[in-house]
């Protein structure tokens, strides 16, 4: 009898023992610190990037990159107005403005589509994908860039074609039409937050070099 006693009690104590320390990890769990979001990391293109990428051994070309143009002469970046989702919404130059995982806001935000020499930009808040262009594919000096419905085809649709001019420096780009052979700039060389891109012949000038950064 003493001993079948002795057998219970210390299987009741096993049992208490086992339920204290579930309810302690329980409890442990419960109030542990939650665990870091994710944050994505800025890279400056560079020309060793465009090699890599003329050499196909880079994946900056993936539509999960994000890449953002900020303007040499204003520190503004290139967004779409008011977060527009319509055809035709101008693209303007604004404060940079980020999300808490550290990517861009969506309008400040475009993803890459290669085709050749030459690339497809596409704003990342979109649905369906808008592309960075110029009006009517016009060639006239001063015309403001727009974005409007994606077209893969760059035979077809060249005015949503852009090809990037390396600087003197590596760090700056020229973003030239490939249907107007003009640049990307700042009009005026404006500094006001809300001021159009437009785009004008090209002449390495401080407002229409440009700084690309990505996200990875």
């Amino acid at each position: 009898m003493r001993s079948s006693y002795i057998r219970t009690a210390r299987l009741a104590s096993a049992v208490i023992a086992t339920a204290t320390t579930a309810v302690a990890a329980t409890a442990t769990a419960a109030h542990a610190e939650p665990a870091a979001p994710v944050r994505y990391i800025p890279h400056v293109y560079t020309a060793a990037d465009a090699r890599t990428e003329a050499a196909g051994t880079s994946t900056l070309a993936a539509t999960t990159v994000w890449y953002q143009f900020k303007n040499a002469h204003s520190g503004q970046v290139m967004a779409v107005s008011n977060s527009s989702d319509a055809n035709g919404a101008p693209v303007i130059q604004w404060g940079e403005r980020y999300q808490s995982n550290g990517l861009p806001n969506v309008e400040q935000a475009w993803t890459k589509v290669p085709s050749g020499t030459s690339s497809n930009w596409r704003n990342a808040g979109t649905n369906p994908w808008k592309s960075l262009a110029i009006g009517n594919g016009s060639t006239t000096l001063g015309a403001k860039a727009i974005q409007w419905t994606y077209y893969p085809s760059a035979t077809d649709h060249p005015e949503q074609q852009w090809h990037l001019i390396q600087s003197a420096d590596g760090q700056t780009w020229e973003i030239q039409n490939i249907a107007s052979k003009l640049c990307l700039a700042i009009g005026n060389a404006s500094t006001t937050q809300g001021a159009a891109v437009i785009q004008w012949n090209c002449n390495m000038q401080p407002e229409q070099r440009w700084i690309l950064t990505y996200w990875s």
